[in-house]
């Protein structure tokens, strides 16, 4: 499949998603992987075409070595590119319990404050095809009733923000070959091979068995 192609496709889903009135501002969160940098480029040439400014954010979580200059690499591109771009520092206690969990909800919570601000209500997430794999097995691992094993939703509403996952029906694949397509680098997360955390566990095992 051309960029060109999954531009389209990715354009008449966020069409749909958004409705006939797009908003003035969208914020996108961008860590640097795969997923967001694909995310994020996708999502620049749509508000490009539409006068919708895109404000970027990286939280940096301040637990590895790495985050700082994830962050600032992040912001270089974006300064390249002429797209807004903001990192916002984790200055909470993270538990030694949950942390995923626990990094997840600061994670949002410092967008939203952000986004209220900002007076913006739409934020793009990068989720796609894998995570809502690793989600209902994660969930099915937890002990989730059939109400919590539902697939995640393209839109979810958080402290009155939409948090839009507009990439659901793509795979990492296709997102990777974008980014080679356009070229543009991103960054391989660490953390992601850590087997203690039962996420990586279960995107191993959705690898080995495609």
């Amino acid at each position: 499949m051309t960029s060109l192609n999954l531009e389209n496709r990715f354009n008449q889903k966020l069409k749909e998603i958004l409705g006939q009135q797009y908003p003035k501002d969208i914020i996108i969160a961008v860590s640097g992987g795969i997923d967001s940098m694909a995310l994020l480029f996708l999502s620049f040439k749509f508000c490009q075409n539409t006068n919708i400014n895109l404000i970027a954010l990286t939280i940096d979580h301040k637990i590895r070595e790495e985050s700082y200059q994830e962050s600032r690499f992040v912001a270089q591109i974006c300064q390249k590119n002429n797209i807004d771009h903001y990192t916002l520092e984790n200055n909470s206690f993270i538990p030694k319990s949950n942390i995923e969990s626990n990094l997840r909800e600061i994670r949002y919570d410092l967008i939203a404050n952000f986004a209220k601000k900002k007076n913006v209500t739409n934020i793009l997430l990068a989720h796609h095809q894998q995570d809502v794999a690793e989600n209902f097995l994660i969930r099915l691992f937890r002990g989730s009733g059939i109400d919590g094993l539902s697939a995640m939703d393209q839109i979810s509403s958080f402290k009155g923000l939409n948090l839009i996952r507009s990439l659901l029906d793509f795979t990492k694949e296709e997102l990777k070959n974008y980014l080679i397509k356009i070229n543009i680098k991103y960054i391989e997360d660490p953390t992601n091979e850590d087997q203690k955390f039962l996420r990586n566990k279960i995107r191993k095992f959705l690898n080995d068995f495609e």
